[in-house]
């Protein structure tokens, strides 16, 4: 017929199905306050901080890692800065995950915005190689 256009169907996979697909499911978060809490009390819980980023980490018993976010507005003003600043971090953890601990990454309250990108990446670089035993 002519005029009507042919509904050509995309032989490419859903997103849900997609090969290298870049998420961060929650069994891989801290999403609870009793989740952070544990980290924060836990007995065998590490600390270390650079001059941007501070960690906190502690043994979860499993065999996967789960990472929390604290990104404090009082640390960087700007929503836009806070979430760059998770977005790197969660970034860096999905390409070099840990295994087996909850680790609690935040921003440092005397951080000046806009951020240095490569800074942050540079600094979370060096605190996973702390972490990792």
């Amino acid at each position: 017929m002519p005029g009507v256009a042919a509904v050509v169907r995309d032989s490419s996979p859903e997103p849900e199905e997609a090969p290298g697909r870049f998420t961060f499911p929650r069994s891989r978060r801290l999403v609870h306050s009793h989740q952070f809490q544990n980290v924060y009390r836990h007995r065998k819980a590490e600390r270390a901080r650079g001059r941007i980023v501070a960690c906190v980490w502690a043994p979860n018993g499993q065999s996967v890692a789960r990472l929390g976010l604290a990104v404090s507005k009082r640390a960087l003003r700007r929503s836009s800065a806070r979430n760059t600043f998770k977005r790197l971090v969660r970034e860096h953890f999905r390409l070099h995950p840990p295994s087996g601990m909850d680790l609690i990454v935040s921003c440092r309250r005397d951080v000046h915005s806009p951020l240095d990108r490569q800074a942050v990446r540079l600094e979370l670089a060096d605190l996973w190689g702390r972490i990792a035993p």
